[in-house]
């Protein structure tokens, strides 16, 4: 992997995205159909962290009043998060659970649906949808995935038309580079601001990689320290040629959250990629981004936002899978995690760290539940 977040990349914007955007009210919904094509009105009533809403308005309110309600957003992937999907029948596998309108074979992940149900039940979340698939496939899945009667309590279903699709081998957004640099600022601390280019490490598993957050055609865009306010200071405002020539701060790629690596080695590759901007959802909510999460098989989608995404193993079936599908707990330890960290008093974060390790705090929470049992049963 290259040292540099490919200086040569056009900044010519090539962003995709739609504004037209797709919203589930609250109130009883009519066909499955019908969920892609509302719009949301610039006057409609943004979603509320208010209990009243998940039953339909028909919560007690004057309880919202005195007591605030925590309520966290999650908002779930469908492609290899909650189903498999192919265009042909998985060799030596079980039968597919139903096909969609554009023949996609479909396999429905083991308790995808007990988990989401828990979700919607569960006062202290919101459910929502965003999948990269056509409109069409989109409202198809929904309709075979969740029973009429819960359709109703989805927040939203969005589909390809709210995602940005970044293709580093034509040329990528400048909006977009700087939005991944923000992060990268936000969630790794650099490990030096350098005035001189630094060498490719090797690649062996004894030498880090080192990336750098830049994002430019020609030169490189420069980050202010604090020694060059004090440099300005002394010597006055530096012209633009001096600063263009500043070096970016420089990360070590291991230190990068695995969706940041996931998209940096997709810019170095030129490997086109899907990222969904969780702050697109804040049009239409009045919860703030430290409460929403968004669950995907795709790290890369949530480059943007990675103390808000929870990444999930790729759902296959068999022959593909190890271990077997027909094992797979994915679903039901995400609902534990889930309620693991769930706020419990106002204030309280669900973007307060980094869930790449999410699995293995449910295990030991497990671990220690077994040992308290054994403990008490003695």
């Amino acid at each position: 992997i290259s040292t540099s977040i490919s200086t040569s990349i056009s900044t010519s914007i090539s962003t995709i995205t739609s504004s037209s955007s797709t919203f589930v009210s609250p109130s009883p919904a009519g066909s499955v159909a019908s969920l892609l094509s509302s719009e949301v009105e610039t006057s409609a009533a943004p979603l509320t962290s208010s209990s009243s809403l998940s039953s339909g308005g028909g919560g007690d309110s004057a309880d919202c009043l005195t007591v605030p309600c925590q309520r966290t957003l999650i908002v779930f992937d469908i492609d290899g998060t909650l189903v498999q999907s192919t265009t042909r029948p998985t060799p030596n596998a079980r039968k597919h659970d139903f096909r969609i309108c554009t023949g996609h074979y479909v396999h429905k992940r083991p308790n995808y649906w007990r988990a989401v149900q828990m979700l919607l039940e569960d006062p202290r979340f919101d459910v929502a949808v965003w999948t990269a698939a056509p409109p069409h496939y989109a409202a198809d899945m929904i309709a075979n995935l969740v029973p009429s009667q819960y359709v109703s309590q989805l927040k939203f279903v969005w589909d390809s038309r709210k995602i940005d699709v970044v293709r580093p081998r034509e040329s990528v957004s400048e909006l977009f580079l700087s939005e991944f640099r923000h992060a990268l600022s936000t969630t790794v601390v650099p490990k030096r601001t350098s005035t001189s280019t630094s060498s490719t490490s090797s690649s062996s598993s004894h030498t880090r990689t080192r990336t750098r957050d830049s994002s430019s055609s020609s030169t490189s865009t420069s980050t202010t320290s604090a020694s060059s306010e004090k440099r300005r200071g002394e010597r006055g405002e530096k012209s633009e040629k001096q600063e263009e020539m500043e070096e970016p701060a420089v990360y070590d790629f291991d230190d990068l959250n695995p969706s940041q690596q996931s998209a940096y080695s997709s810019l170095q590759s030129g490997r086109p990629f899907a990222v969904k901007k969780l702050k697109k959802v804040l049009s239409i909510t009045d919860l703030p981004l430290s409460r929403i999460l968004h669950i995907d098989d795709k790290p890369e989608t949530f480059c943007l936002n990675p103390r808000n995404g929870i990444p999930v193993s790729r759902y296959l079936v068999e022959p593909f899978s190890t271990p077997p599908s027909l094992f797979d707990d994915e679903m039901m330890m995400l609902v534990e995690y889930l309620s693991m960290i769930a706020p419990k008093v106002e204030g309280d974060r669900v973007d307060g760290k980094h869930h790449t390790h999410w699995k293995e705090e449910v295990m030991q929470a497990r671990e220690e539940k077994k040992r308290q049992e054994k403990m008490g049963g003695r």
